[in-house]
């Protein structure tokens, strides 16, 4: 397994990096949501090797690269914090034994990836990520796993639509009493403990 972090980049990282920095499109033949801030994506596959929460994971890609993932659009609780065990089991859950593509948008200030995922199915039907697939922010937002992050997916109407009804239904962490959106946990994490 290559990382990112060590020295010998492989010639598949730099071609990752120069394809993200270039701005091929090459998305599924799909383009951006409307009004998406993005205007291209770079695809990415691989499997998933590790799950760290609701919204981040480490993906090997097919030429053994390890890229770390930042779930785009959501912000799950963190693993201590309340819901934060069931939001990382669930992602744990759709991502187990799973191949996923990814449509990379940014890079994150720790270096992770942040990508929309699509999880495909174990048996791919018809050639492609057509069908059986499940993307994997969606169904956070709608089995009430995770907030939707407005501050960077404010144009993403179909998350904030998954997340109203979540909370209208009280669907997961919002049938709890009192919870606290991710951001303001890891704001003040000496008054959490």
């Amino acid at each position: 397994m290559t990382s990112l972090s060590e020295k010998g980049t492989s010639l598949s990282a730099l071609l990752v990096l120069a394809l993200f920095l270039s701005g091929v499109n090459d998305s599924w033949g799909t383009q951006p949501a409307r009004g998406s801030a993005f205007s291209s994506f770079v695809r990415v596959s691989g499997h998933v090797v590790k799950t760290i929460d609701g919204d981040s994971f480490h993906i090997l890609t097919s030429d053994s690269l390890l890229l770390k993932v930042r779930l785009f659009g959501v912000d799950a609780p963190e693993k201590d914090q309340l819901y934060g065990t069931e939001a990382t089991d669930f992602a744990a859950t759709q991502l187990q034994n799973k191949s996923v593509l990814l449509q990379i948008r940014d890079r994150d200030r720790y270096g992770r990836w942040v990508a929309d995922v699509l999880v495909l199915p174990n048996k791919p039907r018809g050639g492609g990520p057509k069908g059986d697939t499940l993307n994997l922010a969606h169904s956070m937002l709608e089995k009430g796993m995770a907030w939707w992050y407005e501050k960077y997916a404010a144009k993403e109407k179909q998350m904030q639509k998954l997340f109203e009804q979540a909370q209208r239904k009280k669907v997961g962490l919002w049938g709890q009493a009192d919870v606290q959106a991710p951001w303001e946990y890891r704001r003040f994490p000496h008054q959490n403990k």
